[in-house]
């Protein structure tokens, strides 16, 4: 998106600035006499054919091509209280194969101490260049001459050269390379030793012999290039842009051809970046022949944001925002981006409440914002790539799954200036399992009723609890074993198993369908209330069921006599056993009724469970052992 500007003038401010005597624009001044170097070979050196100066501007240097017959040299001048003076000798480098034109292109780094000179017609037009450097004020040359390799033919290298602010990059452009299709190359200092940067650069989209590399400039930081190509498409003319990273330079987006030119403009003919590397300027010498122009472009300000992913192993409720800086995010750009501010709009139909922070100020009258809520601000680091985590409103669940929308703005030093992101939108999602229920107890109660209780939960977001209930000890939780769910740590199974071991367990599941493992097994034995009768006289009875206590008084409290067996001869028992039958007397008709835990298996046993009355007299006999042992009442 393009740069929003506010303006605020009030009518106060507007009526003070036309009282205001505003200072007359300041003209620049010669300083100095002109400056021609020493050291000329006779016959005149064209001085001034190339010139370039350092950023502080105190040192200069200037090109002489056609020096000592077209050997070519440049001189450097440096300036100390107002005054210029010439910095040594004129500079002349070696390994130079005749009349190699030095001094046809030249350009200084931002310090002053390195330059680069250019000399196209080295060894018969293979061109060359020459990189120097400057310590305690003494300049020499740094290496052997700069030849990039995959050349065809004669390239005429080094017919136009640009240094970084460095000093550590320089891009050298060769527009006689393959029949005039023409190509650059890019050299790095590591070391004190300068090696090209891989291969030469010949930018794509080039109709007919484009001439590439006929003018070349570079970024402060060396990582962006512009290299004209005026003869591209019969002299309309071209330029195209480059980018490095990671060591490797690419085309950034297609050739640039500046719209409204009149006939073959020839644009790129001359070229020059920002320091930036944001904003490119090209010439076009013949547009509207000869009136001439030069065409401006510069990078979109806006973040770019890359992802809006869910964070992995997380309690949801938020996600992960990266995006790509402003291009104005850098050390050298004017106004510098020094914060990005981070915006959420809720889905529409969101019912979840939106909790609001204080915005920027500027941007409350902002259209483009309209609807989105300020959610932080992440300082700017000139880093390429940033990102944080922000909150959500809700996560996905299987109800659905909401998108938040969001953005991303760059704030400048001059806080009328911002750039907004494209909105892009993303979910979060809770992929943590809930803690698995704890402490589960049973209890059987009557009615007959088991009672569940456990811990509280650990979780923040548990929902609900699903109960599960088997009759095998180990059991796996399913769908065909679940009885119910709970939303607080109890539940009551008002139809439990009777007669049988029962054994449950829990499952916590969180608001968005997470499922703990199970708890611990709690088990519980629900008995079952069984009655019979047993008539006046003498009956024959038996414990068929499971219980709790066997003693004879406690199961038959109303018996006239004690419990008799037949072995051999009756035997009175006073703890009874299951799978036994027992005689008993009773002083009249009644009906008995007892809860058991379970129930028996011998078939046999439980049939026997209904009384059978008999008249006859019992006697009981002496055996030994340690139960006891008496004759029976008649």
């Amino acid at each position: 998106m393009k740069p929003q500007r506010h303006v605020r003038l009030s009518l106060l401010t507007l009526a003070l600035l036309s009282l205001t005597v505003l200072p007359s624009t300041a003209q620049f001044l010669q300083q100095g006499s002109k400056l021609v170097g020493t050291g000329a070979a006779v016959g005149g050196a064209e001085q001034g054919y190339s010139v370039s100066i350092s950023a502080d501007g105190n040192t200069a240097i200037v090109g002489g091509v056609l020096d000592n017959i077209g050997v070519g040299a440049a001189w450097l001048y440096t300036r100390s209280g107002g005054a210029w003076t010439q910095q040594g000798g004129k500079l002349v480098g070696t390994g130079a194969v005749g009349g190699s034109l030095q001094g046809w292109s030249v350009s200084i780094s931002a310090d002053g101490n390195t330059a680069i000179v250019g000399g196209f017609d080295d060894n018969f037009s293979a061109g060359a260049a020459w990189v120097y450097t400057r310590s305690a004020g003494v300049w020499t040359q740094q290496g052997s001459k700069l030849v990039g390799t995959g050349a065809v033919g004669n390239a005429r290298q080094g017919y136009a050269v640009s240094l970084s602010a460095d000093g550590n990059t320089a891009i050298v452009g060769g527009y006689f390379d393959n029949s005039s299709a023409g190509a650059t190359w890019v050299y790095t200092l590591t070391g004190g030793v300068w090696t090209q940067q891989g291969s030469k650069l010949v930018g794509t989209g080039a109709v007919g012999v484009a001439q590439q590399g006929s003018s070349v400039s570079l970024s402060a930081d060396g990582n962006s290039a512009i290299v004209g190509g005026y003869n591209d498409n019969g002299t309309a003319g071209a330029a195209w842009v480059y980018t490095r990273s990671g060591g490797i330079w690419t085309q950034q987006g297609s050739k640039l051809v500046g719209t409204g030119a009149v006939g073959p403009a020839a644009q790129g003919w001359s070229v020059s970046i920002s320091a930036d590397g944001n904003t490119a300027i090209v010439g076009g010498w013949y547009d509207d022949h000869p009136v001439g122009a030069a065409w401006v472009y510069s990078l979109p300000g806006s973040p770019v944001t890359t992802a809006i992913s869910d964070i992995a192993n997380d309690q949801g409720g938020q996600v992960r925002v990266e995006w790509d800086k402003s291009v104005y995010d850098h050390i050298f750009s004017s106004p510098q981006v020094s914060s990005y501010s981070l915006w959420r709009r809720s889905p529409s139909g969101s019912m979840a409440p939106v909790v609001k922070s204080a915005p920027p100020e500027l941007l409350l009258s902002d259209s483009s914002m309209l609807g989105f809520d300020y959610v932080g601000t992440v300082p700017a680091l000139q880093s390429p790539h940033y990102q944080t985590v922000l909150p959500t409103l809700e996560d996905s669940s299987s109800s659905g799954t909401p998108y938040f929308t969001y953005l991303v703005v760059a704030h400048t030093t001059d806080l009328d200036y911002y750039y907004v992101s494209d909105v892009d939108s993303g979910y979060s999602v809770d992929n943590l399992v809930p803690i698995p229920p704890a402490g589960l107890i049973a209890s059987v109660e009557p009615g007959p009723e088991v009672n569940l209780i456990w811990n509280s939960p650990t979780d923040p977001d548990v929902g609900h609890y699903n109960v599960y209930r088997s009759t095998t000890s180990g059991f796996t939780p399913g769908a065909g074993n679940k009885i119910g769910t709970s939303t607080s740590t109890s539940f009551t199974d008002t139809s439990p198993v009777e007669g049988v071991p029962s054994y449950y367990r829990i499952i916590a599941v969180d608001i968005h369908d997470n499922e703990s493992t199970p708890s611990n097994e709690a088990e519980a034995a629900v008995t079952v209330n069984r009655q019979f009768s047993v008539q006046e006289k003498w009956n024959i009875v038996a414990v068929p069921l499971a219980m709790g206590d066997y003693t004879k008084t406690v199961l038959f409290p109303s018996a006239a006599t004690n419990a008799f067996t037949f072995e051999d001869g009756y035997v009175a028992y006073g703890i009874l056993e299951n799978g036994r039958g027992y005689w008993m007397k009773f002083s009249s008709s009644e009906l008995i009724s007892h809860w058991f835990s379970s129930m028996r298996t011998r078939e046999w046993w439980t049939r026997t469970w209904r009384s059978r009355t008999w008249q006859s007299p019992i006697r009981t006999t002496t055996r030994p052992g340690s139960r006891s042992r008496r004759r029976a009442a008649w």
